[in-house]
């Protein structure tokens, strides 16, 4: 009968292989029970489940190789995170301060974001240039500044003295905690 149980070898690569596939347990349950959108969610899941690879700590040679099999496969298949899946994830207010990114990779994102706000507000002013006629003048001008500040977007810095638009809201709204229960998103 003792020849049917595992050695204790066997055991510890088994304990060191439920540390290595815990966090994709978790995060298939994650979306899997979601009934909302979950693209925000990828990128930073994604990130987190390379994070805890690389930082897996075990000393059996077998768990290491499925490690290191598991993370190449991710790298290889995920690399680097997409522009869209970016987006996603700052558009989710739970991820919108992109933490588990770089800086460079977090400015490129809100630069990129600022354009898309910039040039919808854009051609929204446009389309109001069809409306009242008693009122062209004043749509007029702010179809000039939305385009001149469109033009000029990539010069915007973070420190202007321009009134809040709702992308600066935005900005400046508080990321919602991950510990909400249920999800302010459904």
């Amino acid at each position: 009968m003792s020849s049917f149980l595992p050695l204790e070898e066997e055991f510890e690569l088994l304990e060191e292989l439920i540390v290595i596939l815990s966090p994709f347990d978790e995060a298939t349950q994650f979306l899997s029970g979601s009934k909302y959108p979950t693209l925000g969610f990828m990128t930073p899941m994604l990130e987190e489940l390379a994070r805890r690879l690389k930082y897996f700590t075990g000393h059996n040679e077998e768990a290491i190789f499925v490690r290191d099999t598991i993370l190449d496969n991710l790298i290889e298949r995920w690399g680097d995170p997409s522009e869209i899946g970016m987006c996603c994830s700052f558009l989710d207010p739970r991820f919108k301060q992109l933490n588990f990114c770089t800086r460079d990779l977090y400015h490129s994102t809100i630069q990129i974001m600022r354009r898309q706000f910039d040039k919808l507000n854009s051609t929204q002013t446009t389309n109001d240039d069809t409306t009242p006629a008693n009122n062209n003048n004043t749509i007029s001008n702010q179809s000039k500044k939305s385009k001149m500040s469109a033009f000029f977007s990539h010069l915007r810095t973070e420190n202007t003295n321009t009134m809040p638009d709702e992308f600066d809201r935005y900005c400046e709204l508080p990321e919602i905690s991950l510990d909400e229960e249920p999800c302010p998103l459904v």
